[in-house]
């Protein structure tokens, strides 16, 4: 689910995989991995995600 709703939330807002990253502190390849589902992200980049989004991170870690 968490692929899913980054997925959505980055294109609602036209952002790219690489822009993406770039907020987050990561690459564009690791936040690809991520996207697709491939990687789990580690606690730090679930608080990034979290602050990207708006949301709790507690909102995130139920996504996975």
């Amino acid at each position: 689910m968490l692929t899913e709703y980054l997925r959505k939330y980055r294109l609602r807002y036209n952002l790219t995989q690489k822009e993406m990253g770039r907020r987050l502190g990561t690459s564009q390849c690791y936040y690809s991995l991520i996207e697709s589902g491939v990687r789990k992200p580690s606690f730090t980049l679930i608080k990034r995600l979290a602050e990207e989004v708006n949301q709790s991170e507690e909102f995130i870690r139920s996504l996975l």
